[in-house]
């Protein structure tokens, strides 16, 4: 599974590759291999949803080679459709409680990239809703109050902030 699942994410490092594995129910199996035990092939999953909810291309030194600027803005113009039809598909598999469940995972890595991705959905208004439905503004205001940019204290957040913050 972990191989296939970094395969599906270095496919999908190309946003036009994207809207053929949406329709593939790429999120669904990117959201199965997340919710696992094995750290690599969650981080692996987490990198292919970046991917799939990022609206921006950035080509390698070597794709500014072999592109041309018109492949560079279709590329472009795939990065952002496709980030607006993975937002809806995290919403429609229940996305937000995986990358909460992600956001309370042992490994700090793990929790970064679920972390990550939850502040996407919390910037996109459409997500508001299922984001309140999985209970995770109690983590993230949490998170928010512990964050030394955003309190007194500052400091890591306990383990037990996380906790009660989920039990909330």
């Amino acid at each position: 599974r972990l191989a296939a699942t970094c395969e599906l994410t270095k496919l999908l490092a190309l946003p036009t590759n994207r809207p053929p594995l949406l329709r593939a129910h790429a999120v669904a199996v990117l959201l199965q291999c997340a919710d696992s035990l094995n750290e690599e092939l969650k981080l692996a999953a987490l990198r292919g949803l970046a991917h799939l909810r990022s609206a921006d291309f950035a080509p390698s030194a070597e794709q500014r080679q072999r592109l041309s600027p018109g492949q560079v803005a279709a590329e472009q113009a795939a990065a952002e459709a496709c980030a607006t039809q993975a937002c809806g598909e995290l919403a429609l598999q229940e996305g937000a409680a995986v990358l909460l469940r992600l956001a309370r995972d042992p490994g700090a890595r793990v929790r970064a990239a679920a972390l990550g991705l939850l502040a996407g959905l919390c910037a996109d208004e459409a997500s508001h809703a299922t984001i309140e439905a999985t209970g995770a503004v109690p983590l993230l205001v949490a998170l928010c109050a512990a964050d030394p940019r955003h309190s007194a204290a500052g400091g890591p957040v306990p383990m037990h902030v996380h906790a009660a913050a989920a039990t909330e």
